[in-house]
């Protein structure tokens, strides 16, 4: 059925729906370190793996990337919702049902949002346009992998073997905890750089990376001038991110198109 549909030789699904578990879990634990999870690094991984194993097969590859990694990106998206209930004291049960009810709705509003998104801002890399670089960088693996490993540029395998084994290094390092003064475990190796943060910030755009540090020097400053947990800081730091957060998300995906539409509608 797989190689009629979709020309995909059976040993290619199985081997995309064994490593949807690890990838699941890989991808939870990079979400609970640093809060935001490696969608497009798991679909990248997923891609490479698949284009080693079967060259030249764009399509197919594409596909079982994406049944790879699609539980995934899932999971980062409910497993938070659970752990908010679960600290808040709600039923599972409410959740799975609520969840369950607004599928329907997210199917309706998601493609009627791009379409907005798309008019009034547009897809692309001019001044202005959405770049879409997840998008942008599955592209350019795919056309990759198709052509080989050859046509990657000079030096990039070996630069992504180094950086495993770095990468490898690192965790290790993390891993060695000691007992501070409040009898919390923290790593003797603090100084030591959280991979999956790392290289998030290799690849983010610069304009995020500052604002994420600047937010990290103000959350430190403002944890010792008042720690523990009846402290300012445990108080008011969440709402205050969350409040900045959620203005940005107001602004830029509902107020900006909606204006757009209107100043459509009476030109």
């Amino acid at each position: 059925m797989t190689s009629t549909w979709f020309d995909m030789p059976w040993q290619q699904v199985l081997l995309a729906v064994a490593i949807q578990p690890l990838l699941i879990v890989a991808g939870l634990r990079v979400l609970g370190i640093t809060g935001s999870g490696p969608v497009s690094l798991m679909a990248n991984a997923t891609q490479f793996l698949f284009g080693l194993i079967w060259p030249a097969h764009i399509r197919a590859n594409l596909t079982a990337a994406y049944v790879s990694a699609n539980p995934q990106a899932t999971a980062e998206n409910v497993v938070p919702s659970f752990w908010v209930a679960q600290r808040l004291g709600g039923k599972f049960k409410t959740l799975i049902l609520a969840q369950l009810m607004v599928i329907p709705i997210g199917a309706i509003l998601t493609p009627l949002m791009f379409n907005m998104l798309e008019r009034t801002y547009g897809i692309g890399l001019n001044p202005g346009q959405l770049a879409a670089p997840t998008g942008l960088k599955i592209a350019t693996l795919a056309i990759v992998m198709e052509k080989g490993l050859s046509f990657l540029p000079h030096g990039a395998l070996q630069a992504s073997i180094i950086a495993i084994f770095i990468g490898v290094f690192f965790e290790l390092l993390l891993a060695f905890k000691r007992t501070n003064e409040q009898g919390h475990e923290v790593s003797r190796f603090w100084m030591v750089p959280i991979p999956a943060a790392l290289g998030f910030a290799l690849i983010l755009p610069g304009s995020l990376n500052i604002g994420i540090a600047i937010g990290s020097v103000i959350s430190a400053a403002w944890r010792q001038f008042s720690p523990g947990e009846s402290g300012v800081y445990a108080h008011y730091a969440a709402p205050l991110a969350s409040g900045l957060v959620a203005g940005e998300a107001m602004v830029g995906s509902i107020m900006m198109p909606a204006l757009a539409v209107l100043m459509q509608f009476f030109n």
